[in-house]
């Protein structure tokens, strides 16, 4: 008691004489005392370090070396404490950024890959105080952070807070999401003592890859954008590039061109320097990497003899030849698991007695085959050859997918053995550039397309895709078509140039019609809706709604065989009891698990659900023959009606779901504008007018906004005790130029407009 009685009069001396003195003097005071902390501190850390075994101590100062050695003829970079004054009003400033690809050869041909990051950030206001109030990182890297007071003053963040644990990837800032690679075992430190007015500086090494590989070994590419969520007053890029390997580097949208010094051992450093870098502009329906600065690299190992030589590839397209020698480096993960599905695929179609003139149904029957084996196990034989494709495929006795590479093999022996016509097809999605930008194989997608008076198109299975169906985010590309050389003297490839065809806006919507009611108490809405989904819009529901019907079952009763635990079940009574009786709960517990699934969607879409029920499938639409995905439920939702005296107030435009808001500053546009694919979107309400009520100005629902690029239609009329009204909303176009962007507001305003409507249930009398 004594000794915190003896504190306290010390505390309350210094906090009476704190006040006392002038503004100056107490600043002055401060600073000494935050001087007198930070060699306290210091001497804490020494004297820490005397504790450390020798190896300890060895381990911190090569991670300390790391961090220095990196660019470290820039380091003055990270001098800078203030943010020029444009960037006053932004959240956040970012006053310095490297970032060091390093990669280091093994004796064996083996690459380590890592990255050596450094980042000084300035805290301007509250929301950015949040952000970088919690550092996230990977569990195996090596990071350092720093406070720097406006005072100068730095204090290194302690790290024994530091916990490891699952985090949503939607809960990681963009800002530390880059280098974690996802949301299972992120390591996460809270920044104590940070402030608004302070100074963040982050060292980081993450370890990307390592180990022994095969010749030729080809590190995996590298995509970084130069803007970020907050302005950058200066950051540098280096990529140092082993003597033995070559560089791809494209610098796209205005990235600057790089340095390149090249040293004594023959290795190359590619720097690239950019400066008062603004902040990405979000905008909608605009693909980043098309529009903002980005650069792309990737390094290759070089052949022994020309290990003196440097052939780097800077900016220089890649041949349309060595785009399709690069489409057709194929990797099957094994040759007897891939030989046994060959075989098992084409004794599968024969058996089904085709004629060879029904070449589109031999093809979709495979397709539909091979779809089906990516979901199931076919039979004890082919288990095991599955085993060897790998265990991050296998899930609960299930594969979950499919190589492209070993799928499209399987396929072109389909087709070659039923004589087929078909030629490759080697393209790149439009979110990320065009096929003349190509430098590495990930960037392509890859596909079949069959030859004949109808021509048709075979790309990689997912486990809902349809035969002939174009990826979205390929549909209107411009592709590569290509087939080996029919001059038997050359050594490569006959190439054209032809575009995907676009699916039509008749194919691709969702329509929902409703019934909906008042509840008894005048306090729920109550819905009885039918949702059907066409085309590539139906992917959207699939993950929510397919969770009754068992469409494993489905297709393999399709392809003639019956699911692993449908086996005959033991004779004895008991047994079978038992296995019914589990079969029941585990089909009861998946559709209360789908119901709440259910649920969770209609909230996403800003809906207050009371709940959800009575769900039915009428269609999977997983076959392009039956290709409406079509199911029926009804729900209850919350605080949509009101009362106003006699009257009622009913929120009805809500029920079409929840529409984009657009803000002052979304009316400006820099960019483009794109789309996956042309589609639209149908409601049809009929709401049952409660007895002994009217509903005054229905004509108030009626709105009519349609131009060349999109349109939103609201139709409505009443037929005795029914209100009917339809809304349809249009996206008619793959692509409009940042001038049309007027066309897409006046639709997205008047959605938003509809969503916000309210009827007045006007009592008789």
């Amino acid at each position: 008691m004594k000794k915190i009685f003896v504190l306290a009069i010390g505390f309350l001396f210094v906090f009476t004489n704190l006040f006392a003195q002038k503004p100056s003097d107490r600043r002055k005071m401060q600073q000494q005392q935050a001087a007198t902390e930070a060699i306290q501190e210091e001497s804490d850390e020494k004297e820490a370090d005397k504790k450390l075994s020798p190896s300890e101590l060895r381990k911190k100062r090569l991670e300390q070396g790391e961090f220095e050695t990196a660019l470290k003829e820039y380091v003055s970079d990270f001098d800078r404490t203030t943010a020029p004054e444009k960037y006053k009003n932004n959240s956040a400033v970012i006053l310095a950024q490297s970032i060091y690809f390093d990669f280091t050869p093994t004796p064996q041909n083996g690459l380590i890959e890592k990255r050596i990051i450094r980042r000084r950030v300035l805290i301007q206001d509250k929301s950015a105080l949040e952000t970088f109030s919690m550092f996230y990182t990977r569990p195996d890297a090596k990071y350092k952070l720093s406070i720097i007071k406006p005072d100068k003053t730095k204090k290194e963040v302690s790290k024994k807070a530091a916990l490891t644990e699952s985090v949503n990837d939607k809960d990681i800032p963009d800002f530390f999401g880059e280098y974690i690679g996802g949301g299972s075992n992120v390591t996460k430190l809270p920044v104590q003592g940070l402030e608004i007015g302070d100074i963040l500086d982050i060292q980081q090494v993450v370890d990307i890859s390592s180990g022994v590989y095969s010749n030729p070994f080809i590190a995996a590419p590298v995509v970084e954008v130069l803007s970020n969520n907050y302005p950058l007053v200066i950051q540098r890029f280096g990529m140092m590039v082993p003597s033995n390997y070559n560089i791809q580097l494209f610098c796209l949208n205005g990235t600057p061109k790089p340095e390149i010094d090249s040293k004594s051992d023959g290795s190359r450093l590619y720097l690239i320097t950019d400066s008062m870098r603004s902040t990405s502009t979000r905008e909608y329906y605009n693909y980043l990497l098309k529009s903002s600065p980005v650069f792309k690299f990737q390094i290759s190992l070089k052949s022994r003899a020309k290990y003196k030589n440097i052939e780097d590839n800077f900016d220089s397209p890649l041949s349309e030849d060595d785009i399709i020698k690069l489409a057709n480096q194929r990797t099957s993960p094994s040759y007897e698991y891939q030989a046994a599905l060959t075989k098992a695929t084409i004794k599968y179609v024969k058996s089904l007695k085709l004629m060879p003139s029904q070449k589109e149904e031999i093809v979709r029957q495979a397709y539909y085959f091979l779809r089906t084996v990516t979901l199931v196990k076919l039979d004890n034989k082919e288990s095991s050859l599955i085993m060897l494709y790998g265990a991050s495929m296998i899930k609960n006795g299930a594969l979950e997918g499919i190589n492209e590479d070993l799928f499209l093999s399987i396929m072109e022996s389909v087709l070659d053995e039923f004589n087929i016509e078909h030629v490759g097809v080697a393209g790149v999605s439009k979110k990320y550039g065009s096929v003349a930008d190509v430098i590495h194989q990930n960037e392509l997608e890859k596909g079949i397309k069959v030859l004949g008076s109808k021509p048709f198109y075979i790309f990689n299975l997912n486990q809902h895709s349809y035969f002939n169906e174009v990826y979205p985010f390929m549909e209107g590309t411009d592709v590569l078509v290509y087939s080996k050389s029919k001059d038997r003297k050359k050594d490569g490839y006959d190439i054209s140039n032809e575009r995907l065809p676009e699916s039509k806006l008749e194919d691709n919507y969702v329509k929902e019609i409703s019934t909906v009611k008042v509840s008894e108490n005048f306090e729920n809405l109550l819905l009885q809706k039918r949702l059907e989904a066409k085309g590539n819009p139906r992917y959207d529901y699939y993950d929510d709604v397919l969770f009754k019907r068992d469409f494993v079952t489905s297709d393999l009763e399709k392809i003639g065989r019956k699911e692993e635990n449908e086996e005959v079940v033991s004779k004895n009574k008991a047994r079978q009891a038992a296995y019914l009786k589990t079969k029941q709960e585990q089909e009861e517990k998946v559709m209360k698990d789908g119901l709440d699934n259910l649920k969770k969607m209609f909230e996403g879409q800003k809906f207050e659900v009371e709940k959800v029920s009575d769900f039915e499938l009428v269609s999977d639409g997983r076959y392009d023959k039956s290709p409406i995905l079509e199911f029926k439920i009804n729900t209850e939702f919350k605080n949509l009606i009101a009362q106003a005296g006699p009257n009622y107030l009913v929120s009805v435009g809500t029920l079409i779901g929840s529409q984009l808001e657009l803000k002052p500053e979304d009316m400006k546009r820099d960019f483009d504008i794109y789309q996956n694919y042309r589609r639209h979107f149908v409601d049809e309400i009929n709401f049952e007018i409660p007895e002994g009520y009217t509903v005054e100005d229905p004509n108030s629902l009626k709105m009519n906004v349609d131009n060349e690029s999109a349109s939103f239609v609201a139709e409505v009329e009443v037929k005795g005790n029914l209100l009917h009204f339809k809304t349809t909303k249009t996206y008619k176009n793959l692509y409009d130029t940042k001038s049309k962007w007027e066309n897409y507001t006046k639709v997205l305003d008047a959605a938003y407009e509809f969503h916000q409507k309210k009827i007045v249930l006007k009592k008789k009398g």
